[in-house]
């Protein structure tokens, strides 16, 4: 049996990544030596059944080399040196608290779809990958389902995340907290209220050297260093983050799209 690692504590090589498409669309980026994490999932999957049985999803697409997810919502692009991308277009819904404005349920099937791909990749792969850049951050799961308070998300902050956190720059910061203001205008865009005081509710803010919080509007939402498992220790370490009153699927997604600018911006210290 291989040693046990810790990703709030060890560096591990990145077997993937997050980022952004044009503002809209959250990119999931799988190394080659991880797709096979994906092929643990069949149609017979307990997480698969349970969708299918409580949620109003369309059949769940296998196939990685067109669309993935349930009703094949997102789309899958080659990359470079093997890798493949993951996009998923963000939802708009008709209003902040109902179902997508399409009325096909892609809301609830995007989610849903994520929360599988990203239960997929929380293991290792058999074999540490080639790549230069360490794992940064490791989306541990998401809540789905179509009632208030279901937009939980918890994520972990790895230690190679702590070149950027230790000194980041204020536009970077900025960057950050504009990715989820994007997103979540453009996910509530049918019932957007022109409110001077609503794009201060998206913050970035820190607790210590390297403890960040993200909030987005609602009751003190966002995500926060927790405690227990792998909580802040300081600047030596990585941490666990855990959501604090996410209630809807609008600030979940928002969140998460904080992350994948969090991620890029760090990515990009590496290379």
């Amino acid at each position: 049996m291989g040693e046990i690692r810790l990703p709030w504590r060890d560096i591990i090589p990145a077997w993937y990544e997050l980022g952004i498409h044009d503002g809209k669309t959250l990119v999931i980026s799988v190394h080659p030596k991880a797709l096979s994490l994906l092929d643990r999932v069949s149609l017979d999957s307990p997480i698969i059944r349970d969708y299918n049985r409580r949620l109003e999803v369309p059949p769940f697409v296998l196939s990685k080399k067109e669309r993935w997810g349930f009703g094949g919502v997102i789309q899958c692009v080659s990359g470079e040196k093997g890798w493949v991308s993951y996009h998923c277009p963000l939802p708009v819904y008709r209003k902040r608290w109902e179902k997508d404005a399409s009325g096909r349920g892609w809301a609830i099937a995007i989610r849903a779809s994520l929360n599988v791909l990203f239960m997929s990749l929380g293991s290792y792969p058999d074999e540490d990958t080639d790549c230069d850049t360490p794992q940064l951050i490791i989306v541990e799961g998401l809540m789905v389902q179509e009632a208030l308070n279901s937009g939980a998300l918890s994520a972990i902050v790895t230690p190679g995340m702590n070149p950027f956190l230790s000194s980041p720059e204020k536009g970077s910061l900025e960057l950050i907290r504009s990715a989820m203001q994007i997103a979540d205008e453009h996910m509530w865009r049918p019932d957007r209220k022109k409110d001077s005081l609503f794009p201060l509710q998206f913050k970035v803010n820190f607790s210590g050297p390297t403890a960040i919080h993200l909030s987005v509007p609602g009751n003190a939402c966002g995500l926060d260093p927790s405690f227990g498992s792998g909580s802040y220790e300081g600047p030596s370490h990585g941490y666990r983050l855990s959501p604090h009153n996410v209630d809807s699927g609008i600030q979940q997604l928002s969140l998460l799209m904080g992350l994948a600018r969090l991620c890029e911006l760090e990515r990009a210290m590496y290379r």
